[in-house]
């Protein structure tokens, strides 16, 4: 079953999702239509927000609705905003666009993970294996997309890049109405589940500290996500580069990025635990080569932090999925992995509202900061955790 419908279409869908061909041009998109660059800051700060506010309602949701009708709901809403932002409008036009942005992201978050973790009967090295291959699948279609921009700019022009998105868009939609439900294959999953309970009761009946422990270590990953999104420029401008090489860092990382299910290979032979704490202990150490390089060597260690980070997620997300099945809550799967995500949504929001204060040295103090607490994450999961 998994070969044969489930995998080859959730494949599809990361590809064609990840093929948004505006992507370089994303701000012009609003601009064109009179929206200032200060407003599409706060455009995405709206995102963020909504995601925030919608992600555990739509968890709850899911656990309701199913699996496989929530992402397929999330394409239709994810489809309509591609097709606003070929309309465009005014401000608010663009406020209700990202509004049902995040409403689609919010369905898809933690719900694509459930997904693919019950498709693999609650086989964690296999889904942890299966959800690292399909992010290839999506970080291939980012390159692709990228390298295309600058041919397909110049010939079609923005009109022609938003159309082409929304056809990959549509693609990713039709997709998911074929994915098998998960009734299919949840039955063994959730035969030792407590039956589905309220937000309050089902935190109520897991033990406090490895739920603080999740809640911690997922905001400490958001932190670093942010700092390769948002805290790069900064720190290639501080070396003196020009930020066209921004484009050209983002494509090497991306494509070292698909060397994640290779590097999760080790945790056969090493254990989990001892896997995360050597790719915790590497992204620490080159956080804080990034932090004092002041040279273009600077963009050694910048290539190879984000494989580091994406492979301690990769396992990180496997761990959760167990810890959600030994606590007896599979029927309330997509609200727990919600909650255990709201560390990282609540962080982009004050990253957002704060970048406009963020200036060349930033990103010394911040990627120092981030080093010290890998180290200690690191550190913990020594002592605390198990294989």
């Amino acid at each position: 079953m998994f070969f044969s419908r489930v995998f080859p279409a959730l494949a599809v869908m990361s590809f064609c999702d990840s093929l948004v061909f505006f992507a370089p041009a994303a701000i012009m998109v609003r601009t064109r239509c009179g929206i200032s660059v200060s407003d599409f800051f706060v455009l995405q700060a709206v995102l963020s927000l909504g995601v925030f506010a919608l992600e555990v309602p739509c968890g709850f949701l899911t656990d309701r609705i199913g699996y496989k009708k929530s992402i397929v709901l999330s394409q239709v809403i994810f489809l309509a905003t591609r097709f606003m932002l070929f309309l465009g409008g005014s401000f608010a036009f663009f406020v209700a666009e990202a509004v049902l942005e995040a409403l689609s992201a919010s369905l898809a978050s933690g719900t694509e993970d459930a997904y693919l973790y019950s498709a693999c009967s609650g086989n964690e090295d296999e889904f942890v294996k299966r959800g690292a291959v399909l992010g290839n699948f999506g970080e291939a279609a980012f390159i692709a997309s990228t390298l295309l921009f600058a041919p397909m700019n110049h010939f079609f022009a923005l009109d022609g890049l938003l159309l082409a998105t929304i056809f990959s868009s549509f693609v990713a939609f039709f997709t998911s109405l074929f994915i098998p439900d998960e009734r299919k294959f949840t039955r063994a999953l959730e035969s030792e589940s407590k039956p589905r309970l309220s937000l309050s009761a089902a935190f109520k009946q897991i033990p406090k500290f490895p739920c603080f422990a999740i809640f911690a270590f997922s905001s400490v990953m958001a932190v670093a996500g942010i700092a390769v999104n948002f805290l790069y420029i900064l720190k290639i401008q501080s070396i003196g580069l020009d930020e066209e090489w921004m484009s050209a860092l983002i494509l090497g990382y991306t494509a070292l990025n698909m060397l994640t299910p290779l590097a999760l290979s080790l945790s056969k032979r090493l254990g989990k635990r001892n896997v995360v704490c050597v790719f915790l202990a590497a992204a620490s150490v080159l956080s804080f080569s990034i932090s004092f390089c002041s040279s273009i060597y600077a963009l050694a260690p910048m290539l190879l932090l984000p494989l580091s980070l994406s492979v301690v997620s990769a396992v990180f997300s496997g761990i959760v999925n167990r810890f959600v099945d030994s606590v007896g809550m599979q029927k309330n799967r997509a609200a727990v992995l919600s909650v255990f995500n709201q560390g990282s949504n609540a962080l982009q929001v004050v990253f957002l509202f704060a970048a406009s204060s963020f200036d060349k040295s930033s990103s010394v103090n911040l990627f120092a900061l981030l080093s010290a607490t890998l180290l200690l994450c690191a550190l913990f999961v020594k002592m605390k955790g198990k294989n």
